[in-house]
C-alpha cells in the first residue's frame, strides 16, 4: 500500500501510493522477560496498573510509518484514569512525543470523547473526557476535557493552559490501582 508493489493475487496492479494516511493506536508500554508480561518498575501507571510510556507513541509511529511514505499520520489514545488526576499530563506528554519525532502527525483522537463501558472493565474504567454518571446519565466535562478544549482553541498548549492543566498533574506510580 506505501510502495504500490503487490504480491499475488493483486501484483497487476499499477505501481502507486495507495494509501491516504497511517493510523497509530498506542495506550500503553509492555514489558517482556521470559513468559511474563508486565510493567516496570516504578514506572508510571494508570488505574488498571498499565505502563505510562509517553516516548512509546513516537517510537511505534516511527516503526509502523516508512518516513518515504510522507502520509499523514492519524492517531489514538487516551488512558483511564477514575479521578482525572494525571490525564492532562499524559495527553500533553504523549501528544508532545509525537509532534517532536519528526513524522507528519495531522490528527489525534482521544480514545473516548464520554466515559463509556468497557469489555473487560465494565463501567469502573474512566477513559473519558467527559464523566458520565451512570445512573442518571448527566454529563460533566472533566479537567482533562477542559484542556483538550483549550489546546484546540489554541492550537497547542499555552503556557498559561499548561500551568493550570499539566502542571499540577502527577503519574501514580507502579503498583496503579488506587
Amino acid at each position: 500500500m506505501t510502495t504500490g508493489r503487490f504480491r499475488f493475487p493483486l501484483r497487476n496492479l499499477s505501481a502507486g501510493r495507495y494509501c491516504d494516511f497511517h493510523a497509530v493506536n498506542y495506550y500503553t508500554r509492555s514489558t517482556v522477560s521470559g513468559l511474563a508480561d508486565g510493567v516496570r518498575e516504578n514506572a508510571p501507571v494508570n488505574d488498571p496498573g498499565w505502563d505510562i510510556y509517553p516516548p512509546g507513541i513516537a517510537e511505534c509511529a516511527k516503526k509502523d510509518v516508512p518516513a518515504a511514505t510522507a502520509a499523514d499520520l492519524h492517531h489514538e489514545n487516551g488512558t483511564c484514569d477514575r479521578d482525572d488526576r494525571c490525564r492532562c499530563r499524559y495527553l500533553f506528554d504523549h501528544l508532545q512525543a509525537l509532534c517532536n519525532c519528526g513524522l507528519p502527525a495531522k490528527r489525534h483522537y482521544h480514545r473516548c470523547f464520554c466515559d463509556n463501558f468497557e469489555w473487560l472493565e465494565g463501567e469502573s474504567a474512566r477513559f473519558g473526557l467527559v464523566h458520565v454518571d451512570y445512573a442518571t446519565q448527566r454529563r460533566t466535562v472533566k479537567r482533562s476535557g477542559q484542556f483538550y478544549a483549550e489546546m484546540i482553541r489554541a492550537r497547542g498548549v499555552t503556557e498559561a493552559a499548561y500551568e493550570a492543566y499539566v502542571a499540577p498533574c502527577a503519574y501514580p506510580q507502579n503498583g496503579g490501582r488506587r
